[in-house]
């Protein structure tokens, strides 16, 4: 593909007391930045009569009077940086001190501009020596986000999918966020949500990778695909505790050394939940947010040929192909429990791709076509919690070794072989229904 680089803009956030640091870390070191012009800030922000937010600076009225009160303002100073490492980058950083609905405080904002891959290099440079953070809450920017998608079949092919990333990157933030301070087991449906949120993203990123330039899939890719799987560690242990736990107990009330089973098996759901707040607290998450905030701005730029696709064609063709991969499993019997597992994720993310780009296409059909497709998934997902549950007891059984746990090794294997194939041929029946559906995108 060739064309144009694409610029982009980002705004990030660095604690006052950090912020005297900006100009001596390796990062900023790396980029060569050479100091421009310094001139004084000073704004102070209103709320118009339709509720926006604008900004007034001294001098601009020499009568201020038609002026609403004032909701906030700043004052400080804003220095211009640009790089030499990276051609193209301007850092502009905004210090001082800001006042909003009676709180004041000290603030340093900070805003690249410039060829989007250089942004994020330069971006990602700084963030692994300093604190970097996105401004507003994770909820408002996915507000955002979402308020944005609007397209269609008939939209270009490059907005909608910049939308559509957007979309799927701030939800998958926000997500994360929430898990920063949850205690193992008192949510699980936090770490679930936040599962999901990954494996909807991970979905649309690798369906749209065509889309997106090289240096971009090759950071964000091992990053997602490494944070998923610290993410289904967690929540396999919620599902464990949640289901094997309990068939334990009902069926060996008086069985002492299961208490120490169920001990061992919350250690390690803790264990699993603070890897992944150690790392929501890391460079590699800074990282991680820069890259998914620049993300629908590193789209690879088209050739002229290329640029007037419309996306519900594009999308039509992706599902197919997807859809053969599920589809052309001719029976489930037989098959390996490792078979099943990679079936079933085709599944998901066929499912997942089929509600990303459902405003492209009759919502009856493909709300039902959907429907058959989470009834497929959902049985193969049972026998999937049934395999799950056997490999982690059996771990817990290893390292331990004491008798209860090699008993309750074996109960639960029982159980999960007899509830596997009961899954399996209900994911069958599924199936066929699932064939005998007219797919949305015909």
């Amino acid at each position: 593909m060739g064309g144009v680089a694409p610029l982009a803009a980002l705004e990030l956030v660095l604690d006052a007391e950090t912020a005297s640091h900006l100009t001596r870390t390796p990062g900023f070191a790396a980029g060569d930045f050479r100091m421009g012009r310094s001139r004084r800030l000073a704004e102070m922000w209103f709320a118009g009569a339709d509720g926006a937010v604008f900004i007034a600076r001294p001098g601009l009225a020499a009568d201020p009077a038609w002026l609403p009160p004032p909701i906030g303002g700043v004052i400080g100073r804003q220095r211009l940086f640009t790089s030499r490492a990276w051609p193209g980058v301007a850092l502009r950083c905004a210090e001082g001190l800001g006042v909003a609905g009676g709180v004041r405080g000290r603030f340093c904002r900070l805003r690249f501009t410039g060829p989007a891959e250089a942004v994020a290099t330069a971006a990602r440079a700084l963030a692994a020596d300093l604190p970097l953070s996105r401004p507003n809450p994770p909820a408002s920017r996915l507000a955002a986000a979402v308020a944005t998608v609007d397209f269609g079949a008939h939209s270009p092919l490059i907005p909608a999918a910049r939308q559509i990333l957007a979309a799927h990157a701030e939800a998958f933030l926000a997500a994360l966020m929430t898990l920063r301070t949850v205690e193992p087991g008192a949510d699980p449906e936090r770490l679930h949500q936040a599962r999901v949120a990954s494996r909807r993203l991970r979905a649309v990123f690798a369906a749209l990778t065509p889309l997106i330039s090289a240096a971009a899939v090759a950071e964000l890719r091992p990053e997602l695909r490494s944070l998923a799987r610290g993410l289904g560690r967690g929540r396999d242990w919620d599902v464990f505790l949640a289901g094997s736990s309990l068939i334990l107990k009902n069926n060996f009330p008086d069985e002492a050394e299961l208490a120490g089973l169920f001990a061992a098996a919350r250690e390690r759901r803790s264990m699993a939940y603070r890897e992944i707040q150690d790392w929501l607290e890391s460079a590699r998450f800074r990282a991680l947010e820069i890259a998914l905030a620049l993300l629908p701005q590193r789209l690879a730029p088209l050739a002229a040929g290329d640029s007037g696709e419309e996306f519900g064609t594009f999308a039509a063709a992706l599902l197919a192909r997807r859809a053969r991969r599920v589809l052309g499993t001719e029976t489930l019997a037989g098959l390996a429990a490792e078979r099943l597992h990679r079936l079933r994720l085709d599944a998901k993310r066929l499912r997942y791709l089929g509600e990303a780009f459902a405003r492209c296409f009759p919502p009856r059909r493909t709300r039902r076509y959907l429907r058959r497709l989470a009834d497929f998934q959902e049985w193969l997902g049972a026998a999937n919690d049934a395999t799950t549950a056997a490999r982690l007891i059996g771990d817990l059984a290893g390292a331990e070794g004491a008798p209860g746990f090699v008993l309750a090794r074996g109960v639960v294997l029982g159980f999960a072989a007899a509830i596997r194939p009961r899954a399996t041929a209900k994911a069958e029946r599924a199936l066929r229904r699932l064939r005998a559906e007219t797919p949305f995108w015909v």
